[in-house]
């Protein structure tokens, strides 16, 4: 029971939007190819599990995961113009990066809105610099 109408004891609870394991790394290879530069990028990040707000409530909770990018291309040397393939390669599952709370019952949160993370993607970039 809630003494106090709009306090929360959080007591015990986790901190929202902290996974207690974050991890981010990267790495690049750049090669002179003829006359030309190829490249190679790839980017690691995995979270932890973690609560989107101070709750017991599975809503509000998001398993951990992991996301990659990669890239490869070739251009010129001075960067006057660079081609890439690129992917983003996703979690083998949807994963939210957002989410909260929109409805409330006695035994917990009724309803709750969140917004997904992006897909997996692939896509070809042309820069030209004049």
């Amino acid at each position: 029971f809630n003494a106090t109408p709009g306090v929360t004891d959080v007591t015990g609870l986790e901190l929202a939007r902290a996974p207690r394991q974050t991890v981010n790394a990267a790495a690049e290879l750049s090669v002179p190819v003829g006359g030309l530069k190829a490249r190679a990028r790839l980017d690691y990040r995995q979270r932890t599990s973690f609560w989107f707000e101070p709750s017991t409530d599975r809503a509000l909770f998001e398993p951990g995961y992991s996301l990659v990018d990669a890239r490869i291309g070739v251009g010129t040397p001075d960067g006057r113009w660079q081609l890439d393939l690129w992917g983003r390669i996703r979690a083998d599952r949807r994963y939210r990066v957002f989410a909260q709370a929109i409805g409330f019952t006695s035994s917990g949160v009724s309803a709750a809105t969140s917004r997904t993370g992006e897909p997996r993607t692939v896509g070809l970039t042309l820069r030209w610099t004049m």
